[in-house]
C-alpha cells in the first residue's frame, strides 16, 4: 500500500575520491585479484547505492541517534532508513541510487566510465612480528579506484509529515555538509589509506511539496531546460560549518626523504626487477604511492615494541599472526583487530562505552608532489636492456635512477650465482604529509589519554629516524626526517577541557617540548596505565 509522503528532498551532487577508494564486488575477469569492484551489467565500475546508503546512514546514526539511553525499540534514524523487526517495520524513506565511477579523460575531454582494465592492483601482507617476514595465509591483494575518480551522488528524502520537514532537512544538510568534508568514508580498509570521498561544491538541491494542490501543480508543471521555473520551497543548500561533528585528533606529519623511499610494486619490469608503486594522478600522469596500509603497518609494529617494553611482555615464537597481534589491548583497540563473534568483541564494562574492534586510527594514502607521463612510465617498464637507458632519459625525471644490487657469496666473496637484480629508484622526491586521524569516540575514556601518549611517542620516534617507511627498510630505503607535525582537533566541544589545549600545537622537535604541560600531563597518564597493566600482568 503507498504510504503519504508530505514532501520529497532531492539531491545531485558529485562525489570525489580524495585518495583512492575500494568497494568490493565480483567480476570474473580479474581472476588474479582477491578482492575486485563491483562492475555492473555494462561492465563499468560502479558503487551499489547500499554501499552509499550505509556510510551515510552510519554516521547519521553516529550523530543523531540517542546511545547513551537504553533502546528497546527502532531508533530515531531506524524512522528514516527503515527497519525490520519480527512483524514490525517499513521501508527506507531514503533512497540513494547506484553510482557510475568516471575517470577524467584529459583537461578538454569529459570524464569517462571506468572500465575494469583501469583498477589499480595493491598488495596487502601481514608481517610476523618474531620473524618479520609475511606471515603464513596473510597475502592477499585488492583492486582499487584511483584518486580523482568521481561519482554521481543522487539522493532522496521522502518527508511522511510537515512536522518532520525542518528537522530532517536540518540533518540532511549538515549530514551533506560532513560529506563536503571528508567525515563521512566509503568502502573498506576506510582506516588504511581508502574510502576518502567528498562531495563538491556544485551540489544541487529541491524541496518539492506533495501534500497539497499547489505544490504537485508546480512539480507537474516545471520545466526541466527552465530555469525560471523552481520548485517551492527552496533548498537552502549545505551548510559550511558541521554540526555535531565527531571528536577527532588530526595528525598532520611534514616529512622528507633521506635516501629513497618507496613501495614496492607487486609487477616486474622486463629489464627491472624491482618497480615502485605508482599510482593514476590524472588522465596522462602517475606518481609515487605510500598506502596507508603500508604506513599503519609499520606504525603498528613500533607501537607494538614500545608496549611489550614498558609492560615487560615478551612475544612468544609459537604464536601464530592473528595471536601476536591481539595479545596487546591498547594496540588492538587504537588499530583495530579483526571481527570476531558479537560475543567475544562486546565485553563492555559500560554500556555507554564504545564497541571496540574497528580501529580509532585512519591513515591516509602519501603520494609524491612530483608526476610523471604515464606512457612513458609504461615504456620504462617494458624496456629490454638495450633501451633502459634511454627509456629512462624520456622521462626526464633526474630524481629516478636505476641501481644495481648484488648478493655476495660467503665462500668465494665473488657475486652469488642469479642474484644480481636492479631496481628504479626514487631519490629527492616531495612527498605530500602524513595524514593521521583519531577518533576519540572509538576509544575507551579511559585509554584516550594513554592512546594519544603512545600516538605522541611514535611521533617521537619518527622525529628520531626509528621508522623507517615502505621497502627494503634494513637495506638502506625508507629513511625519512620530521619537519613539522601539526595537532588539529575537530569537534573541540566534545573534548575534555584539559586535552582541549592540544589544538594547534605544532611539533618540530623530538623531544615534544612544544606540548607544555601537556607532556607532563599525558605522561603521568601513561604511567599510570603502565603501572595498572603491570600488576594486571603479574597478577594473571
Amino acid at each position: 500500500m503507498a504510504r503519504k509522503i508530505h514532501s520529497r528532498i532531492r539531491i545531485k551532487g558529485q562525489l570525489k575520491v580524495m585518495r583512492s577508494l575500494h568497494v568490493g564486488g565480483i567480476h570474473g575477469d580479474v581472476s588474479n585479484v582477491d578482492l575486485s569492484l563491483a562492475v555492473n551489467g555494462q561492465g563499468q565500475v560502479y558503487i551499489p547505492g547500499t554501499s552509499l546508503a550505509g556510510a551515510i546512514r552510519s554516521y547519521m546514526t553516529q550523530v543523531y541517534d540517542d546511545h547513551k539511553s537504553v533502546q528497546t525499540g527502532p531508533t530515531k534514524m531506524d524512522g528514516v532508513w527503515g527497519y525490520q523487526e519480527k512483524d514490525r517495520g517499513h521501508a527506507s524513506f531514503i533512497v540513494v541510487e547506484d553510482a557510475v565511477v568516471s575517470l577524467p579523460s584529459g583537461e578538454a575531454a569529459q570524464p569517462r566510465p571506468m572500465q575494469p582494465r583501469d583498477m589499480e592492483i595493491r598488495d596487502g601482507v601481514g608481517i610476523n612480528r618474531h620473524s618479520g617476514t609475511a606471515a603464513e595465509n596473510f597475502k592477499f591483494n585488492r583492486a582499487i579506484i584511483p584518486r580523482n575518480a568521481t561519482l554521481p551522488l543522487n539522493l532522496t528524502l521522502e518527508v511522511k509529515d510537515e512536522d518532520q520537514q525542518a528537522e530532517l532537512e536540518a540533518q540532511l544538510n549538515n549530514t551533506l555538509a560532513a560529506l563536503s568534508q571528508g567525515l563521512i568514508r566509503l568502502g573498506g580498509a576506510k582506516s588504511r589509506g581508502l574510502g576518502c570521498i567528498q562531495l563538491e561544491p556544485d551540489c544541487e538541491g529541491e524541496v518539492q511539496l506533495l501534500s497539497s494542490r499547489d505544490g504537485l501543480l508546480k512539480l507537474l508543471q516545471q520545466k526541466a531546460n527552465d530555469p525560471n521555473e523552481q520548485a517551492l520551497p527552496l533548498w537552502p543548500g549545505i551548510p559550511k560549518e558541521v554540526a555535531n561533528a565527531p571528536a577527532q585528533l588530526k595528525l598532520t606529519i611534514e616529512w622528507e626523504p633521506v635516501g629513497p623511499v618507496m613501495v614496492k610494486s607487486e609487477q616486474s619490469g622486463v629489464a627491472v626487477d624491482i618497480l615502485p608503486l605508482m599510482s593514476r594522478f590524472d588522465a596522462e600522469h602517475l606518481g609515487f604511492v605510500l598506502p596507508g596500509s603500508s604506513i599503519k603497518g609499520t606504525l603498528r609494529s613500533q607501537a607494538e615494541r614500545i608496549l611489550r617494553t614498558v609492560l615487560q611482555q615478551p612475544l612468544p615464537a609459537d604464536k601464530k599472526f592473528a595471536d601476536q597481534v591481539q595479545q596487546l589491548p591498547l594496540a588492538c583497540h587504537l588499530f583495530g583487530t579483526a571481527a570476531q563473534s558479537e560475543q567475544s568483541t562486546d565485553k563492555r564494562d559500560n554500556p555507554d562505552d564504545p564497541k571496540l574492534g574497528a580501529s580509532a586510527l585512519f591513515i591516509e594514502d602519501c603520494f609524491s608532489q612530483q608526476s610523471y607521463d604515464s606512457k612513458k612510465f609504461a615504456a620504462l617498464t617494458t624496456a629490454d636492456k638495450p633501451e633502459i637507458r634511454s627509456a629512462l632519459d624520456a622521462v626526464d625525471a633526474e630524481n629516478i635512477q636505476q641501481a644495481y644490487h648484488v648478493a655476495i657469496d660467503r665462500w668465494t666473496g665473488g657475486a652469488a650465482d642469479q642474484f644480481l637484480y636492479t631496481a628504479i629508484e626514487p631519490f629527492n622526491i616531495t612527498w605530500e604529509p602524513i595524514e593521521i586521524g583519531l577518533r576519540l569516540d572509538r576509544l575507551l575514556k579511559k585509554e584516550q589519554e594513554p592512546a594519544i601518549a603512545l600516538l605522541l611517542l611514535l611521533l617521537r620516534d619518527f622525529a628520531h629516524q626509528r621508522i623507517p617507511l615502505g621497502y627494503g627498510v634494513n637495506r638502506g630505503y625508507g629513511t625519512v626526517k620530521l619537519r613539522q607535525a601539526t595537532i588539529q582537533l575537530q569537534g573541540l566541544d566534545k573534548w575534555p577541557e584539559h586535552l582541549q589545549p592540544l589544538n594547534g600545537v605544532a611539533i618540530t622537535q623530538a623531544d615534544l617540548s612544544e606540548l607544555g604541560e601537556l607532556r607532563q600531563t599525558l605522561s603521568t597518564a601513561w604511567g599510570d596505565w603502565i603501572v595498572k597493566h603491570q600488576v594486571h600482568q603479574e597478577a594473571a
